[in-house]
């Protein structure tokens, strides 16, 4: 019984990085596409490696994207979108925006007195 505990333990412990942080999520909208066969939009996050972050069913423009950062972590992440059609046809990329994060802690207090 303590083995599996203490395996526990050390299990959880080692997936502590990935359990703590910080999360915020992105707004992000478009233009809707007017071609009739429009099936989907597609959103990737482009800052580092390209990774598709969420479908969204035409004709909806809007979504929010849950981020999850490292805490005390600051910098800035980066979306483009496609559009795919009935067929399965992809877009090429809109143009990328980005929305800076910071969860860096805040400088410490001087000349306490």
């Amino acid at each position: 019984m303590i083995k599996r505990i203490l395996l526990a333990i050390a299990a959880m412990a080692a997936m502590a990085p990935l359990v703590f942080g910080a999360s915020f999520e992105v707004q992000l909208a478009w233009d809707a596409n007017t071609e009739r066969d429009m099936k989907e939009y597609r959103i990737y996050r482009t800052d580092g490696s390209r990774e598709l972050q969420v479908t969204v069913a035409h004709p909806v423009t809007t979504v929010g994207v849950p981020i999850f950062v490292a805490d005390g972590s600051e910098g800035v992440v980066k979306f483009r979108a496609t559009a795919v059609d009935l067929a399965g046809n992809e877009s090429g990329d809109s143009n990328e925006v980005s929305r800076p994060f910071d969860y860096r802690a805040p400088a410490a207090p001087v000349n306490l007195r």
